[in-house]
């Protein structure tokens, strides 16, 4: 949740799986909106919610419906290296972010084709409206936050 900025507002878990990140966003956001493509795992996120800051959605990333700008954070962890149009997601989450808003990606490069974490750099380097934050490499994984200016 650290890489998700200053904390407060409405967080977009995009991806979120069977909900076990979600969970602790909530202690530190006013609301979070989980999001998955899968129907099962959006059952059990749903049966974990905990809070009723939390709103569970079965959508599909590339095309989430969620208004424009309306999240202070995005957070898609391990999400875009299983979309199959990365870039498409990317766009998707950054259309819901505000403006002053981070977005924080945590993954691992995709082994097929063109490295996620160059398609990051490509996007960051083209768009004049994203600030690279932060950046980490780990063992096997690397971190970006990016901010909306």
């Amino acid at each position: 949740a650290h890489l998700a900025g200053g904390r407060r507002g409405v967080v977009a878990d995009i991806a979120c799986g069977e909900g076990d990140f979600f969970e602790n966003l909530a202690l530190s956001f006013e609301r979070v909106i989980a999001v998955d493509i899968d129907a099962a795992h959006v059952l059990r996120a749903a049966g974990r919610r905990g809070s009723d800051r939390v709103q569970v959605l079965q959508a599909d990333a590339q095309a989430m419906p969620i208004a424009a700008e309306s999240c202070d954070a995005v957070i898609l962890r391990m999400a875009l290296s299983q979309i199959p149009e990365p870039v498409t997601a990317l766009a998707e989450a950054l259309r819901i972010l505000k403006k002053g808003g981070y977005l924080s990606v945590i993954d691992s490069d995709s082994p097929q084709g063109k490295s996620l974490r160059k398609i990051l750099q490509d996007t960051i380097t083209q768009n004049a409206d994203l600030r690279l934050d932060v950046e980490r490499q780990l063992p096997r994984l690397f971190m970006l936050r990016l901010q909306k200016i």
